[in-house]
């Protein structure tokens, strides 16, 4: 089945990093191309703690309307008492940074299956092979969440649409999130980070689909809920967010949450949040 676009415009931490050590590029403002920097940039969100003197982000999230975040639900599990969202390439110092909007709603899918999904995390763990079967949770696991963004929408900043249909094995994706830089993590700059993945399998009856990065590169910790992309014509459009992942980080997969499946839950839970306010 090939994609199409739905007919609406919008559609801690388990794992922390979604990025691919010699395919991931920190984001400046010179970009312009379709697929480029700038271009997931300004779809891209983090979710910063502001609980210390200095934010650093714990997520990341996808704008998928003029007023929504989309995210993982494990970030808000066990989030800090005081976060925010960040619109920027580089997070600052300060958290009166007016970059920054502090959260006053989300909503978490009702069904968020938090227990599944740390056994589901030691089944991943515990797989030997890096390019062989993977395993899939025994069912959705949920992992979805929507943050309401408390202020305009900056100018910099866009929502993106959701892309729908079946995936396609060996397809080229993008993804964008906010961590570390490199496996090890030597170059964690809380900056936005663009990663080429591969989309290797999915189960639709369990709304996943597991992504690999580069031989020797890829998933590691820092950046959970963060979107991954396909390329649609000249724009971008959210497939995923990332769900969890391997602790070793060197293998360059990651289980995502296949947003798709989502879609009315998601459309639901705009109006309840605006409607909440």
């Amino acid at each position: 089945m090939r994609r199409y676009l739905l007919s609406f415009g919008i559609v801690f931490s388990l794992l922390a990093c979604h990025t691919s050590v010699s395919s991931t590029d920190s984001l400046s403002a010179d970009s312009r191309a379709a697929g480029s920097k700038e271009d997931v940039a300004k779809h891209t969100v983090a979710l910063v703690d502001l609980d210390d003197k200095v934010p650093h982000s714990f997520c990341s999230g996808v704008i998928v309307a003029r007023d929504m975040v989309l995210t993982a639900a494990h970030c808000l599990e066990n989030r800090p008492k005081k976060f925010g969202l960040f619109f920027g390439f580089t997070i600052p110092d300060s958290s009166v940074d007016s970059g920054i909007q502090i959260v006053r709603s989300f909503l978490v899918h009702p069904h968020y299956a938090s227990a599944t999904l740390s056994t589901y995390k030691v089944a991943l763990n515990h797989s030997k092979e890096a390019k062989g079967p993977l395993p899939f949770p025994p069912k959705p696991l949920n992992n979805i969440a929507l943050i309401r963004i408390p202020r305009e929408l900056p100018d910099t900043h866009t929502y993106t649409s959701l892309a729908a249909g079946d995936p396609v094995t060996g397809e080229a994706l993008i993804s964008a999130g906010f961590g570390c830089g490199d496996a090890s993590c030597r170059n964690m700059k809380d900056s936005l980070q663009k990663t080429s993945m591969v989309a290797a399998s999915a189960l639709p009856d369990t709304s996943h689909l597991v992504l690999r990065g580069l031989s020797e590169s890829g998933s590691c910790r820092g950046s959970s809920g963060s979107p991954t992309f396909m390329q649609d014509g000249s724009e971008l459009k959210v497939l995923a967010i990332t769900s969890i992942g391997r602790s070793d980080c060197h293998f360059g997969i990651s289980a995502d949450t296949w947003v798709p499946p989502y879609a009315t839950w998601i459309k639901d839970s705009i109006e309840t949040l605006r409607q909440a306010d």
